[in-house]
């Protein structure tokens, strides 16, 4: 697997990033329909992702920091 699938300036398209974002949309869209059959609103559904996603954000930048936490302990401002 190619870690990077193209660059353009200064933005770059790494795989595991589009693989995660395939696999959330495909996650949303299969619950999304299953939804519908046990009474759920897409709304919620939509509205949990939301959650899931910002959740995800801050919990490994949460964790990175944690992990690293000697770098930021000597320079705080980072």
């Amino acid at each position: 697997m190619f870690p990077n699938l193209f660059t353009i300036g200064p933005f770059t398209l790494h795989s595991y990033g589009l693989l995660v974002a395939i696999g959330f949309i495909t996650g949303i869209t299969i619950t999304t329909k299953l939804g519908k059959y046990e009474g759920i609103s897409s709304e919620k559904i939509m509205d949990m992702g939301f959650i899931i996603v910002l959740s995800a954000i801050l919990g490994s930048r949460l964790l990175y920091v944690i992990i690293n936490s000697r770098y930021f302990i000597q320079n705080p401002l980072e």
